[in-house]
């Protein structure tokens, strides 16, 4: 596998602050999901949805910038015309996000077996653990295969979904 020196390596600082940003933004999407559910929070759900707020909330496409920003920086070998050793690269995604995907799926399960269920935080909270966990579903998980909700178990799962399913071909069509 090749890496650049560390005289070579280029970090992009201000890509740091896009993440921060991005990762802001996500954490008030989900505050403001919990509060609008608040029967005293109309006034404040209201202002939320007017810009420049709308885009402190905009959870959604942060987490689309975090893609787009990791498929910036999974090419920068490849444009700089490095050969990437595949195996390396898939050694390294599967340590970096697969494993750690495996182990927030645990917990979920574990969560989900406990208190499948409950009707006591909303509908974006309940609409997770609605039955205990099935062997069918968790293979769907395990594997990203079949036609299956990936947020079941927990609602941001969808995002790991899409981070450990695609990324494994990038070496291909990034060339």
């Amino acid at each position: 596998m090749y890496e650049l020196p560390i005289k070579e390596r280029k970090h992009f600082y201000q890509l740091d602050s896009l993440r921060g940003l991005a990762a802001l933004a996500v954490v008030l999407h989900h505050w403001h999901i919990f509060w609008i559910l608040m029967p005293h929070s109309r006034y404040v759900a209201f202002v939320m949805q007017l810009l420049p707020f709308r885009l402190l909330i905009a959870g959604h496409s942060s987490v689309m910038m975090f893609f787009v920003l990791s498929g910036f920086v999974l090419s920068l070998p490849q444009v700089a015309g490095k050969r990437v050793v595949y195996i390396g690269y898939l050694i390294k995604r599967v340590c970096r996000i697969y494993l750690p995907y495996l182990f927030a799926l645990g917990v979920a399960l574990l969560g989900c077996w406990k208190w499948h269920g409950l009707h006591e935080y909303g509908a974006w909270v309940d609409n997770a653990w609605i039955e205990a966990p099935q062997w069918k579903y968790v293979e769907q998980h395990l594997l990203f295969l079949g036609d299956y909700n990936p947020g079941r178990y927990n609602v941001s799962f969808w995002t790991w979904c899409r981070k450990c399913a695609y990324p494994w071909s990038f070496p291909w069509y990034a060339r």
